[in-house]
């Protein structure tokens, strides 16, 4: 674990709702000290606001470093003081696992971005609605048909990244006559997809310290 995870890095901490895993909450959190088989974060926050875990409590934690996102199982064991600090010690339940694709966290986020067909000429500036290292939501001045093989280009605060893609949903927004599209990234390099994962993750802790998230 000390290889993936060291102390102050930043951590999810994914609260499982079993009666709709789509409504599970996610808190923020930062490693603080290891013990032994355990690891000690600060108390968890979510819009400004402590989140206490209880004892026995199953969570994940989710974290980022240059290899990907990863995550494991744990169980929260009691709340501590370290150095005077309020802290939680987790027992951690099993190896981290890379997660796949399917599980990026998705940021709701709006950043400009273009679309240009692979298949036909048409060009549309877009404005992202949602963004994940697997794909987007934007809206688009020009329609797109599902299928489309397109390339997606992002305007990122430090750089900018473009990636083979293709149009998954597509649908007329009638009050502004845009088009709201599903975009799948299809064929991108590890670098270009750490490029997106670390811009989402900064943006998320910026967000966080203003108690947006």
């Amino acid at each position: 674990m000390s290889q993936l995870l060291t102390i102050g890095d930043k951590i999810d901490i994914e609260i499982e709702n079993k009666r709709n895993p789509h409504e599970s909450k996610v808190l923020y959190s930062q490693v603080v000290e290891f013990g032994n088989n355990t690891i000690f974060i600060a108390v968890p926050m979510t819009k400004g606001l402590e989140y206490p875990l209880r004892n026995k409590q199953k969570i994940n934690i989710i974290f980022y470093n240059e290899k990907g996102v990863f995550s494991f199982l744990a169980e929260c064991v009691a709340r501590k003081k370290v150095d005077q600090l309020d802290v939680f010690e987790i027992y951690q339940l099993a190896e981290p696992r890379k997660k796949q694709r399917r599980e990026y966290f998705r940021l709701r986020y709006m950043i400009k971005s273009t679309i240009k067909s692979l298949e036909k000429d048409t060009f549309s500036k877009g404005l992202t609605l949602d963004i994940s290292g697997g794909g987007m939501k934007v809206l688009a001045d020009k329609s797109f048909f599902v299928g489309e093989k397109v390339e997606s280009t992002l305007f990122l605060e430090e750089e900018t990244v473009s990636v083979a893609s293709i149009v998954i949903r597509s649908y007329k927004r009638t009050e502004n006559n845009q088009f709201e599209l599903g975009i799948k990234f299809n064929d991108i390099g590890e670098q270009t997809r750490n490029s997106i994962i670390a811009f989402i993750f900064q943006k998320q802790g910026e967000l966080r310290k203003k108690g947006l998230v």
